[in-house]
């Protein structure tokens, strides 16, 4: 399971990380997480999101095996307590079987020239 924030345009990842914070607190409650690992500062690659920046985080969340309530009603639960964050938008999706669908492999081209750049990505 996967859950995106994207929070205000602008917003320095510093910011971002507090309401991923405040999502995390959410997740520490519930009894059916095994673990989740986060990550400020991009979307998730698993959903096929190249979103990246101080205005979004992601978490990937694995569920206990053993539980009684199903991805659906777990998926439910998660956007009603996820409710009350308004500094974010939150998204849930659950995994779709089989691999990721995005592509296997994502290149990101940064810097201050614009010609370098164009140079650099023709060229790739």
């Amino acid at each position: 399971m996967y859950v995106e924030l994207e929070t205000k345009q602008g917003t320095p990842v510093g910011q971002t990380d507090l309401v991923l914070r405040s999502v995390e607190e959410i997740l520490y409650e519930q009894s059916f997480i095994k673990s989740f690992a986060s990550t400020a500062g991009s979307g998730s690659a698993f959903t096929g999101s190249t979103n990246g920046g101080g205005k979004f985080a992601n978490i990937t969340i694995e569920l206990k095996e053993e539980r009684t309530e199903s991805s659906a009603e777990i998926s439910t639960a998660l956007r009603e307590a996820f409710a009350d964050i308004k500094d974010a938008e939150v998204t849930i999706q659950e995994q779709q079987n089989g691999p990721p669908s995005g592509a296997p492999v994502l290149i990101k081209f940064t810097g201050e020239s614009l010609e370098e750049l164009s140079t650099a990505t023709s060229k790739a």
